[in-house]
């Protein structure tokens, strides 16, 4: 990472945008690296099979595990932490 920032010239950049998966130690690094405010962006692409799974646990019914997945993707990912 420390070469990806030296290699973008951040140094001037007003806000930095770190889109991360669930990985906790790329958070862990972004707090390291990014000290000053920054925008963190959870990457839902990889959580998209996990909510499948919750709908699978949640509801038998296909329309229903369909809507559930339908919804808002912040309110589905809320209901699972």
């Amino acid at each position: 990472m420390d070469q990806q920032i030296s290699q973008r010239g951040t140094d001037n950049a007003k806000k930095h945008i770190v889109l991360m998966d669930g990985q906790p130690s790329l958070w862990e690094a972004a707090k390291k690296y990014f000290t000053d405010d920054y925008i963190e962006i959870l990457d839902l692409l990889h959580a998209t099979p996990r909510l499948w799974d919750v709908a699978n646990m949640l509801h038998h019914n296909d329309d229903e595990k369909l809507e559930f997945i339908r919804q808002p993707t912040s309110i589905s990912v809320t209901r699972l932490i």
